[in-house]
């Protein structure tokens, strides 16, 4: 634990004064348990791979990683975010176990079982900015680049939350479902959001610099946004030139940083 940082928004507590109210303290303590252990999944893999992801902030409706360095390749995006679901896949597995070996612990551990249940299941949802919206938006910018790639990925999330809000109200019929509600509202906020940063922070702060003077140099097409960046501020370039002639300003280099994924390369944009 000594590795993560938590940190908490202001309507986590609200959430937790809410569910003591209503006698559902254990059932949130276990999602609370099986959310950090998704995450520390999300980070360990990503440690493995070169990125310091330690910081986990629990909201209402789950969690979010953040850390130093969070920009990472397609391939990486990919691997740090199915680790989250394949933690919860095993602890489903490991509860399982126990119920067979110990069936005196059914009565304990089904809460937590039907939690990570959830996790694994909501998360694999192709939305924006859920892992499975992750995963599906990366392996699209290798096919057809990255804004084809974010619009598609949009489109997809929009067809699944509007099923969702659409079983929410159905679910006036039966037994009312709150959770379907609070979801459809976490996932429609995501999709809204333009910044595409929610879950994985990249860095923010780019705004503060501010350039001046420089000289111009030529740059392969296959060089990425971060690269274009560092010369520009490392190297006091004023101006980057393609092969193809195409030229970006130390201006439009700063908007693509806060525009695109760092590792998107610049013929692509």
């Amino acid at each position: 634990m000594k590795y993560f940082k938590f940190k908490f928004h202001w309507s986590f507590f609200v959430l937790m004064i809410f569910m003591i109210v209503f006698g559902e303290f254990y059932a949130f303590l276990s999602s609370i348990l099986c959310v950090i252990l998704h995450e520390m999944g999300h980070s360990l893999v990503g440690r493995k791979l070169g990125y310091k992801l330690n910081v986990i902030t629990l909201m209402p409706y789950g969690a979010m990683l953040s850390g130093e360095n969070s920009t990472f390749s397609k391939n990486d995006e990919i691997k740090i975010a199915i680790a989250g679901p394949i933690v919860n896949a095993l602890l489903i597995i490991l509860t399982f176990v126990l119920w067979t070996i110990f069936p005196a612990t059914y009565s304990f551990l089904e809460v937590f079982m039907m939690a990570n249940i959830y996790t694994l299941c909501f998360n694999l949802l192709p939305v924006y900015p859920l892992d499975g919206g992750r995963i599906l938006q990366a392996s699209l910018t290798s096919k057809v680049g990255f804004a084809k790639s974010k619009k598609i990925t949009k489109c997809v999330g929009f067809a699944v939350t509007i099923i969702v809000i659409l079983m929410f109200f159905v679910s006036f019929l039966f037994k009312l479902n709150y959770m379907l509600g609070i979801n459809a509202l976490f996932m429609l906020i995501g999709l809204l959001e333009e910044d595409n940063s929610a879950y994985y922070q990249k860095i923010s702060n780019f705004e503060r610099f501010r350039f001046a003077g420089g000289r111009t140099i030529n740059l392969d097409a296959s060089c990425n946004i971060f690269d274009a960046y560092k010369y520009v501020v490392e190297k006091n370039v004023s101006k980057i030139k393609l092969p193809s002639g195409k030229t970006y300003t130390k201006s439009q280099v700063l908007n693509c940083v806060l525009n695109y994924p760092l590792y998107t390369k610049l013929c692509e944009i």
